[in-house]
């Protein structure tokens, strides 16, 4: 395993600098962040590294492919509305602009299965989902789900209906970022 060189070092702490996490591995515990202290030359790199920056979910792609959207302004996880999400407004830090009013928060709506009628996938990446095809089979995924044959073809296969069951590991909505 090799070790830390000064450059490396300097590396290592402009990104700290720039607003990143240092984490350390805890073995059986996993990757856990520190603050108090942090790698030192002749420290293995195995060891040490920036806390990955979370993707953030292209909210822009529910405008098009216009699936039910859950709605709501306030600090909890409890949405107030379904509708779809007619626009974005990032001016107003992320108002979601629905069919019916204006909104701090939106995602698409959650353990419900949507109907699929053929055509390219409706979601961005980021998301864990369950999808169904015509031969009554299901399986729950991450990616590649957009990279699938979305298109029906009449077979088995075609993916008829799924289920957004949360975010994958690694992304976060816009506003959980700002």
């Amino acid at each position: 395993m090799s070790k830390f060189t000064a450059a490396e070092l300097v590396e290592f702490y402009q990104k700290v600098d720039d607003g990143g996490v240092i984490q350390v591995n805890g073995d059986e515990d996993g990757w856990y962040s520190v603050t108090t202290s942090g790698p030192t030359v002749g420290s293995y790199k195995g060891y040490w590294r920036i806390k990955p920056a979370k993707k953030i979910i292209d909210m822009a792609h529910f405008i098009e492919s216009g699936i039910d959207m859950e709605f709501w302004d306030d600090a909890s996880d409890s949405y107030t509305n379904i509708s779809i999400l007619d626009s974005i407004n990032v001016e107003l830090n992320y108002a979601f602009v629905s069919k019916i009013s204006r909104y701090k928060h939106c995602r698409p709506r959650m353990n419900h299965i949507h109907f699929h009628r053929g055509d390219e996938c409706p979601l961005p990446e980021g998301f864990e989902v369950k999808l169904y095809w015509r031969n009554s089979d299901s399986i729950t995924t991450t990616c590649p789900y957009t990279k699938l044959i979305w298109e029906h073809h009449e077979y088995d296969l075609d993916i008829i209906g799924y289920e957004i069951l949360r975010l994958a590991d690694g992304w976060a909505y816009p506003w959980e970022v700002l």
